[in-house]
């Protein structure tokens, strides 16, 4: 049986790459307010952004 596609699917691409785009604004904020980049905040806000990243990618590979 063929799956069909259906836009839905491409909306929630879409929404998921302003997401990273937001995280990735509020991480480069929090660089500019905070000034100092060995905190763990800083680490742990930019591991979970590289975790993001692959996981949309795995999405959009399952999706095709």
């Amino acid at each position: 049986m063929e799956k069909k596609k259906t836009g839905a699917s491409y909306i929630y691409m879409v929404i998921a790459g302003v997401g990273m785009f937001l995280l990735a604004f509020g991480l480069l904020e929090y660089i500019l307010f905070v000034g100092n980049v060995n905190t763990p905040g800083f680490f742990l806000t930019f591991i979970g952004f590289i975790i993001l990243v692959h996981y949309i990618y795995y999405l959009e590979k399952r999706m095709e």
